[in-house]
């Protein structure tokens, strides 16, 4: 005799529905609580699905299809079978029209049980049942608008905009198959205590196969991800990591791979490759790295994983701010409503969402309409006021992101630009830049080791290269020759990194046109703008209006290019 499995568990609903649909069975009460079962937990498992329409059937012949009904209690608020069948619940389940009509063509009595209960030719008017199916399809806008709520409940979020993010973000973890990239959302926040924990367990029961990891190895995710269901299929997890600052912080090195999977696996497709040794053989295999990821933790993240994030700064909540407390006992199943309710209004838009293309909004282009792709294809899907909605939150994120603190790149080239421009020359030696840049006083340069030392040669030399800035061999006004830089070497990255000249650098507009004495006069090669010059270009070259280079020494290459013959 075969042990009965688990109960509860998937497994043993099949050896209960196998017991239950076989000509031997009478228990009528098993049948009509396992078929609320498995109508409950089919959106979650479609492996028990096969088993509806037979035991439905079943149910009608007995006669009990009213003590089913009555039996799903709140789930189905019908008093005849003819509203239940076109109720949500079983919407998607495989239990639709055409399918029963297949079910009972061969089996007369299970059909004359249905035309009685229902008092219609179930074939004959399959197509006005269809109907009734697509009044009671679930209106994407609405359900949106219920998971909004349910979030805001328990999280107080920076602005509206984020929270509509995270809602769209949730959405498209159960259309993962339809998208070329996944964009990662990032709750993030200088101090703990502002509600980024919250938000991963308040999304954990809407997404499919979620994972809380915490302090997890590079082998456990990657063999999450490569999971497949029982059909041989990929199912992806979606990875909700909180404490990611751990993964970034001093200890980085260690994280490599955990780092690697994470900047990859934006990008449907991507994998991991490894080696694998089964005995005496060296085997190399490939591991799927695509999957939507949560992020949660202190400060920010490397510019590589901002830069492919929608993200959410976060704050400690103000006593104005009240929220509801989450208890998971409490809460979490009415989640998980939500996610069922989001796996079949997925299942229906499935096909629609692979073929859609949003229209971008202006300012969201390049990375970040890679990030937005899929979030404003889910409001467009859901229609109502998402769309535009949705767009408006992602030129607001969007225009956020970049609004932020520049990279330690980006920021010394302005201060570079700050230091030619306040000293008013063409060239300064390695020294006099360091002195310089050390002594700005908001800048990190006088501290930016990580032993707390100011910046010296070889890290100027480094970071400059990065941008193909290279020193020169410059003279002193001894004559001596030095290790220096030209102002001409960063026309092409200021040009391409920086804005328009701010207060403070203002003076680099007088190297335009002037040019004002300097510790280094009369050594090396002319001034910029002088009738022997080798480096100075025709004054007859316009500039394009409102160009970044109306400010620099030298048009820039496009407004070259853009000059007449």
């Amino acid at each position: 005799m075969t042990d009965r499995p688990t109960p509860g568990t998937s497994d043993d609903f099949i050896y209960r529905a196998k017991r239950a649909i076989a000509p031997d069975f009478e228990d009528s009460t098993e049948m009509v609580t396992l078929l609320g079962r498995l109508v409950h937990y089919a959106h979650l498992d479609n492996q028990l699905r096969p088993y509806i329409g037979p035991l439905l059937l079943r149910i009608i012949r007995e006669n009990r299809w009213r003590q089913f009904v009555s039996k799903l209690g709140a789930g189905v608020h019908h008093a005849r079978f003819e509203e239940f069948i076109r109720a949500e619940a079983l919407y998607g389940l495989g239990v639709e029209p055409d399918v029963l009509a297949e079910l009972v063509r061969d089996n007369p009595d299970a059909l004359a049980a249905l035309n009685e209960a229902l008092g219609i030719d179930l074939i004959g008017r399959s197509d006005e049942l269809r109907e009734w199916y697509a009044e009671d399809a679930i209106d994407g806008a609405e359900l949106l608008d219920d998971i909004e709520k349910f979030v805001a409940r328990f999280v107080v979020y920076p602005s509206g905009h984020e929270r509509r993010a995270h809602v769209l973000w949730i959405a498209h973890t159960w259309l993962m198959d339809c998208w070329e990239s996944t964009p990662r959302i990032a709750f993030l926040s200088p101090e703990p205590g502002s509600g980024k924990s919250r938000a991963l367990e308040v999304t954990e029961p809407l997404v499919p196969n979620p994972v809380h990891a915490v302090n997890t190895t590079s082998a456990y995710l990657f063999r999450k991800v490569a999971q497949v269901d029982e059909d041989g299929k990929p199912a992806p997890p979606t990875i909700l990591y909180d404490e990611i600052d751990t993964v970034f912080g001093p200890k980085a090195k260690d994280n490599e791979d955990i780092r690697g999977m994470l900047n990859a696996g934006h990008r449907k497709g991507a994998v991991a490759g490894r080696c694998v040794v089964r005995g005496k053989i060296v085997e190399t295999e490939e591991l799927p790295a695509y999957c939507a990821v949560m992020l949660a933790g202190l400060d920010d993240l490397p510019d590589t994983l901002m830069s492919r994030a929608v993200v959410s700064r976060m704050r400690r909540r103000a006593p104005s701010e009240p929220v509801e407390p989450w208890r998971h006992r409490i809460n979490a199943p009415e989640g998980q409503l939500l996610g069922q309710r989001l796996a079949v209004w997925a299942d229906s838009v499935s096909e629609q969402a692979s073929g859609t293309w949003p229209e971008m909004p202006p300012g969201v282009e390049d990375r970040s309409a890679d990030v937005w792709e899929a979030l404003l294809a889910v409001a467009d899907l859901a229609g109502g006021h998402w769309p535009d909605d949705a767009r408006r939150s992602a030129v607001a994120l969007v225009a956020a992101s970049k609004g932020g603190g520049p990279s330690l790149g980006v920021l010394l080239l302005k201060d570079v630009r700050v230091v030619f421009g306040k000293r008013k020359c063409d060239r300064l030696g390695t020294d006099q830049l360091l002195n310089a840049l050390n002594n700005l006083e908001e800048s990190p340069w006088a501290s930016v080791k990580r032993d707390g030392k100011p910046l010296d040669a070889r890290g100027l030399s480094q970071r400059l290269g990065r941008y193909d800035i290279r020193s020169r061999n410059i003279r002193d006004t001894s004559g001596k020759v030095i290790k220096g830089y030209m102002s001409e070497d960063f026309h092409d990255p200021w040009s391409r990194y920086l804005s328009a000249v701010t207060v403070g650098d203002q003076n680099v507009k007088n190297l335009q046109n002037d040019h004002l004495p300097t510790a280094l006069d009369g050594v090396g090669p002319p001034p910029i703008g002088s009738a022997t010059s080798a480096t100075a270009l025709p004054e007859t070259i316009p500039r394009r209006p409102g160009c970044v280079c109306s400010d620099l020494l030298q048009p820039c290459q496009w407004c070259q290019m853009a000059a007449p013959a």
